[in-house]
């Protein structure tokens, strides 16, 4: 094992870096253009690296979705029974806007919203609301008419439980749009069924 043996004035392999006990490792050694470094400071620099390129990779943004989520939606049977196998439903444009936590599934305020300009096949015909797991599924459906100025509504719901909700929005064109979000319900409402 390699000990202090180099002076300043000689030259020495790199590899020699890698060699020495504790926190002692390399000391005394200097060369032109390197740097004394300990294992302290050694692993000490690898974990900050570490950390930077987590925080890099948490921050990226999200990867694209999937242009039809047909397959992902959860499995509600009156939703498909309402949409039908065949049609393609997009994920953009509809956003459901609910508390992710709720102490109380009775009464459950959330909004939903569409992005669309409200003329020709760009308006919205309706907004249907699911759930995964309430006795009735289709919690609500919203009809807009041609005189709506947007495609916006707010209620307050039941729900049965923890679980997902879809709100599926029908265009002019019959074109589907969804939004699905996930909430978790700490006493859950519907117990008699309704």
């Amino acid at each position: 094992m390699l000990r202090n043996s180099f002076n300043s004035s000689q030259d020495f392999p790199a590899e020699s870096l890698l060699y020495g006990e504790g926190d002692q490792a390399i000391q005394g050694l200097r060369a032109p253009g390197l740097v004394n470094m300990t294992r302290r400071s050694a692993l000490s620099s690898a974990l900050s690296s570490a950390l930077s390129s987590a925080v890099a990779l948490l921050a990226r943004p999200a990867l694209a979705q999937p242009a039809s989520i047909h397959d992902h939606l959860p499995w509600i049977p009156k939703m498909r029974e309402d949409l039908g196998e065949s049609r393609r439903v997009l994920k953009e444009r509809v956003v459901l806007d609910i508390a992710p936590l709720v102490d109380n599934g009775n009464v459950v305020p959330m909004s939903v919203s569409v992005q669309s300009t409200m003329q020709g096949t760009d308006r919205v015909k309706s907004v249907r609301i699911y759930s995964e797991k309430n006795p009735q599924p289709r919690v609500v459906t919203f009809h807009f008419s041609e005189f709506s100025p947007e495609a916006k509504a707010a209620t307050r719901i039941r729900l049965n439980g923890s679980q997902k909700l879809v709100a599926i929005a029908e265009m002019q064109d019959g074109s589907l749009y969804a939004g699905v979000t996930e909430v978790v319900v700490t006493v859950s409402a519907c117990i008699d069924g309704t």
